[in-house]
């Protein structure tokens, strides 16, 4: 830290209160299927955008060993509603056993409880690691996106928040495999 800088918040800072409310380690894959599934879900406490933020993060990985070019549609609903969708282009097969990383960063306010806004980011490696997920080889290769949509939805009640992904081709060789999803609730006091 630079003198005479500060961050935005930090620990202790009474304008920000943040809480982790859902936090799934355990590993789920979606392969040989061309229908939209659920990556990771995770219910909004009824009334917990009031004067707050939530940020839902999904680390993932993506192996695509189909011998050709093939890709995904991503989509994020809340209550059901679907707020973003939109296909990847298609990534090459990979010769070898390693999946490329794959992050999306999610965040989900509302200025009025019936108007619900998220806006996103998403990064995924153009190629596989030599060992591990990722690739830090290439800045060519690393495609990083940014994201978002709006609906009328009452978030007065509880509602599912999905991170869902649909494969172009059903193939074994074709997955992606959630790593860890994690929301957090982000209360700000003025």
């Amino acid at each position: 830290m630079f003198p005479g800088m500060r961050p935005r918040f930090h620990l202790g800072d009474s304008r920000r209160r943040g809480r982790t409310f859902d936090l799934q380690l355990s590993q789920f894959t979606i392969a040989n299927s061309v229908v939209m599934t659920t990556l990771y879900g995770v219910t909004i406490p009824a009334g917990a955008l009031v004067n707050g933020v939530v940020e839902s993060f999904l680390d993932a990985t993506y192996l695509q060993n189909g011998g050709g070019g093939s890709g995904f549609t991503m989509q994020v609903r809340l209550g059901g509603v679907v707020l973003f969708e939109d296909p990847t282009a298609n990534y090459g097969s990979s010769a070898t056993p390693h999946s490329i990383g794959w992050r999306s960063r999610l965040y989900l306010e509302n200025k009025v409880m019936t108007a619900p806004r998220i806006t996103g980011e998403h990064w995924i490696a153009g190629q596989p690691a030599v060992v591990g997920d990722g690739d830090l080889g290439n800045l060519a290769t690393v495609l990083q996106w940014s994201w978002g949509g709006a609906s009328a939805i009452n978030m007065a009640i509880a509602q599912l928040l999905e991170f869902r992904i649909q494969h172009t081709a059903a193939l074994p060789s074709i997955s992606i495999t959630r790593q860890v999803g994690q929301s957090d609730l982000i209360r700000l006091n003025g």
